[in-house]
């Protein structure tokens, strides 16, 4: 596989940052709606194996269609499959195994066991959980990511994307959205 793109971002003011990331959010969305869109459309025309796929002219890489398989039941609670089956009298199916309570699970009991009645000692079976990490959460407004696809934006948005010759294209007669243009 290829070397992974990078991006750095260093040199780039806060209001250049936020579009950037803002975009980069909508490109993320229009392209899984396009890879899902084009994958659905494929749907069983692709040969067995697979095909070269090119970008522009440029071979990138190959595109092929699994068979898929088939469903099956599994057990996603085995507690309560367990409890089921005693319930429906299955006793060979089942095993009895101590289980701690409601309350016994609660962060809230498990933290003072651990302080002070368990000495620090960690109960076999429990785990710290790490909290989680702040993150960087972006909405947008869905008739503004319309106007950043349609071709007045594109010099803009090839711009913030770090392209090096972004120039507009010219604009359609319905100055409409570029990716509908194409079918997309």
């Amino acid at each position: 596989m290829g070397q992974m793109l990078t991006f750095d971002a260093s040199g780039y003011g806060v209001e250049a940052l936020k579009a950037m990331a803002a975009l980069a959010n909508m490109i993320k969305g229009r392209a899984d709606m396009v890879e899902k869109g084009a994958k659905a459309a494929l749907g069983d025309r692709l040969e067995k194996g697979g095909e070269s796929v090119s970008v522009a002219g440029v071979p990138v890489g190959r595109i092929q269609r699994t068979k898929g398989g088939e469903g099956c039941w599994e057990v996603k609670d085995p507690a309560a499959y367990g409890a089921w089956l005693e319930k429906c009298g299955y006793d060979d199916f089942y095993e009895s195994h101590p289980m701690p309570t409601k309350d016994a699970l609660d962060p809230g009991f498990i933290a003072p066991l651990i302080e002070k009645l368990a000495g620090g000692e960690i109960p076999d079976g429990v785990a710290w959980r790490k909290p989680a990490a702040p993150s960087t959460r972006i909405t947008l407004d869905a008739d503004a990511v319309e106007h950043v696809f349609s071709r007045e934006s594109l010099t803009d948005v090839g711009r913030l994307l770090g392209l090096e010759a972004a120039k507009p294209e010219p604009a359609s007669a319905d100055g409409g959205d570029v990716f509908a243009d194409m079918g997309l």
